[in-house]
């Protein structure tokens, strides 16, 4: 009778491992998947403030350059060309980034702009709304609602 105590006592049986194993697995399998959606958000976020400060960058050196500068399809793409006048402005568009849709702004060199905005895809699908507001050249990043 001793002996028997003893041995249940000793440890866990391979059905109890297994159970916990399964346990673990679907725990693993549910939140691993919203892990890489948070994962990629953040990495979207971080991708789109770098944007945000080039522009902001930018404008600040079209100020202090006093040499106006757009921001245009022509900025997303490499390409510099632009109008003697106004020069795009080069932003680094992230890989996986498309530039979907664009209203030109126009950074002046006393330090105002037009107003304008891109929408931009993320790699994981996502809208985002690059805007430049008209007078003191506020520039945000915010997400924009799908299309119906």
């Amino acid at each position: 009778m001793m002996r028997h105590a003893q041995r249940q006592a000793a440890g866990f049986t391979l059905v109890e491992m297994l159970v916990v194993m399964v346990i673990l697995g679907l725990l693993a399998g549910v939140a691993l998947p919203a892990m890489q959606r948070w994962h990629d958000a953040v990495q979207a976020r971080s991708e789109g403030a770098a944007m945000v400060q080039a522009v902001r960058a930018g404008a600040f050196a079209a100020a202090a350059n006093r040499l106006g500068v757009r921001l245009d399809a022509r900025s997303f793409d490499g390409s510099q060309a632009g109008s003697d006048a106004a020069p795009s402005l080069p932003v680094p568009l992230p890989a996986g980034w498309r530039l979907e849709k664009i209203e030109p702004a126009l950074l002046l060199g006393s330090g105002l702009c037009s107003g304008g905005h891109a929408v931009l895809r993320t790699p994981g699908g996502e809208l985002m709304r690059l805007a430049v507001s008209e007078g003191d050249c506020t520039v945000s990043l915010q997400s924009e609602p799908a299309a119906p």
